[in-house]
């Protein structure tokens, strides 16, 4: 007879073995059916679109030629009643780092007592920049050239005159998409003088400016992060290569994407990605700069897809 402890009795040393050494069989086979932890909440292995819109628009400001236009009219004493209008065009590109260039255009026209007494126009190339600040855009451009100017009646000579101007373009888009523009600047005709103005563009309203982040990232043994990521922009698709690190402690991925040789100046960087199967993606501490658009410390959320 065998004593176990309190009341418990076993007759033998056969039944001792069988009720004991089969309860422990049966411990250390429920421990192995637990479910092992299967990473799902590294971002290893997926593939993550991130929409971008709101404060965070990316506005399509290529499409737009930015035309401004004043009309100045007054009594010149000994010419008569003089009219001059001013035209002015700034098309703009932009690069992965927010420069500005592109091409500037103005058009001067001068009546005086209703005919057309001076006409002329100057083109080149033009430069600027980018900057976005609380969901609001702000470019600006500087333009400078020299053209020829004629006289279409003859009341300032049959011969070509050098006319010259520089103007600066001031604009803005703002929240939903709205465009202006301003045009401060100075014509200046040879033998004729020298005119200030502001030309002024009508609002227009840009197309939808928002932006979408695919990732794809694998995971190595160690807990490393890799892969390829697209921003797809209105103004262009940059390709990034992407390492990172997943620290299974605390759950959260951070992760670097570095941009082609011919987008540099555009990064992104998420400092803490967290996963939550069924739930979604949780990105805190990004930042980034697409295009000239930067971001210090934002944050996005995409709810989980059952495939």
């Amino acid at each position: 007879m065998y004593q176990l402890g309190g009341d418990i009795q076993l007759r033998s040393f056969e039944e001792f073995f069988v009720r004991y050494f089969a309860s422990f069989i049966f411990v250390v086979f429920s421990i192995c059916l637990l479910p092992v932890p299967s990473q799902a909440d590294s971002p290893g292995g997926m593939s993550i679109d991130v929409t971008f819109t709101g404060l965070n628009a990316i506005w399509d400001v290529e499409s737009e030629d930015n035309t401004g236009y004043v009309e100045n009219c007054y009594v010149e004493p000994g010419l008569g009643n003089v009219c001059s209008e001013v035209i002015t065009q700034a098309q703009v590109y932009v690069d992965s780092k927010g420069r500005l260039t592109g091409t500037g255009q103005m058009e001067f026209t001068m009546t005086v007592d209703g005919e057309e007494a001076l006409k002329g126009d100057v083109a080149g190339p033009l430069k600027g920049k980018l900057k976005n600040k609380l969901g609001i855009v702000y470019f600006d451009t500087k333009f400078k050239g020299k053209g020829l100017a004629e006289s279409p009646n003859g009341l300032f000579g049959d011969a070509k005159l050098p006319i010259s101007t520089s103007f600066k373009t001031a604009g803005m888009v703002d929240q939903a998409g709205d465009v202006s523009s301003t045009s401060p600047g100075k014509v200046c005709v040879k033998t004729v003088g020298c005119e200030r103005f502001v030309a002024v563009s009508e609002v227009k309203t840009l197309s939808d400016g928002s932006w979408i982040l695919h990732m794809d990232i694998v995971e190595d043994d160690r807990g490393r992060l890799s892969g390829t990521g697209l921003a797809q922009t209105v103004l262009e698709e940059i390709p990034f290569s992407i390492k990172g690190k997943y620290n299974a402690k605390k759950d959260i991925a951070s992760l670097k994407l570095k941009p082609d040789d011919a987008h540099k100046g555009s990064q992104i960087g998420i400092r803490e990605l967290r996963v939550v199967p069924g739930d979604g993606f949780y990105g805190q501490a990004t930042k980034y700069k697409v295009m000239g658009y930067t971001e210090k410390d934002g944050s996005f959320f995409v709810p989980w897809v059952i495939p």
